[in-house]
């Protein structure tokens, strides 16, 4: 299928999906290092102040946050051109002469538990039914999707609707997204989507990247977090991905304009021990 037709499906029915963009050995290699980073870090995650939903609750699932700096593939990942060329089109569109950047607004990676029910469906754009889209979330499956342990679950069309879904409603029209490891999955922020249930308890890691329009708040400060080795070895378009080049200015004696020509690293900053 062709870029342009999965940008219609984008626009039209909210998601489109694609065959693998990596292979199994990288699938195997990536979910090494994901299982290793949970296990080395997830007693040090602070607390989620927002359970209403029970998004990311430590108790329904393992979570990796801010990939960019546990390893220079997955930022390889999120720069993979099969993505950016659907991605890129999609969300520059309305903005002036089609020209705004795309950035990086979160990089986390989700395991769901064994019989801790679903996810509330939800949208991750905050405000539904915009005109022109804000977010894309990519979904690359590390392991295989399966409708027993916990595949994506959406709601065709529904990032047209101007409204959140209910609370606690299954909704008829409801699909569940399967795949094979490396497949992609790609859904417009606003359109309603939650994780599934997984019954079985098999390993069911997801690679979850959110592209945003460049002045849309970042999840945490790239700017910030990025070890030195890892900044060394990135290119122009990596460095404007991860919006080192749009954060705020500190006042007006820095600069005026909100992005800059320079790329902003903190060469200090080391990951805990």
């Amino acid at each position: 299928m062709s870029n342009k037709l999965h940008i219609n499906n984008l626009m039209k029915d909210g998601y489109c999906i694609l065959p693998p963009v990596i292979n199994l050995k990288k699938c195997e290699f990536l979910k090494e290092i994901l299982n290793t980073s949970y296990l080395k870090y997830k007693d040090l995650y602070a607390k989620n102040s927002n359970s209403k939903h029970r998004l990311n609750h430590q108790d329904d699932e393992k979570i990796v946050y801010n990939l960019q700096n546990k390893h220079i593939d997955f930022i390889k990942m999120a720069s993979n051109k099969n993505i950016l060329d659907i991605v890129n089109p999609y969300l520059k569109t309305g903005s002036y002469e089609q020209g705004d950047e795309v950035i990086i607004r979160q990089m986390t990676a989700r395991n769901p538990s064994k019989d801790r029910g679903f996810q509330q469906l939800h949208i991750d754009s905050r405000i539904p039914g915009l005109p022109f889209s804000i977010m894309v979330v990519a979904t690359i499956m590390i392991d295989e999707f399966t409708t027993l342990n916990g595949a994506t679950r959406l709601i065709p069309k529904s990032h047209l609707l101007k409204k959140y879904p209910q609370n606690n409603k299954l909704y008829k029209s409801e699909k569940i997204i399967t795949g094979e490891p490396g497949s992609l999955l790609l859904m417009d922020g606003s359109l309603w989507h939650g994780g599934g249930e997984n019954h079985e308890g098999s390993s069911r890691w997801g690679l979850l990247f959110t592209y945003v329009r460049w002045f849309i708040k970042q999840a945490f400060d790239f700017t910030e977090n990025i070890p030195p080795n890892i900044f060394s070895r990135l290119h122009i378009k990596e460095k404007t991905l991860l919006g080192l080049n749009s954060h705020p200015p500190i006042d007006e004696f820095q600069r005026i304009s909100s992005r800059s020509k320079e790329f902003y690293s903190n060469k200090l900053y080391k990951l805990p021990m």
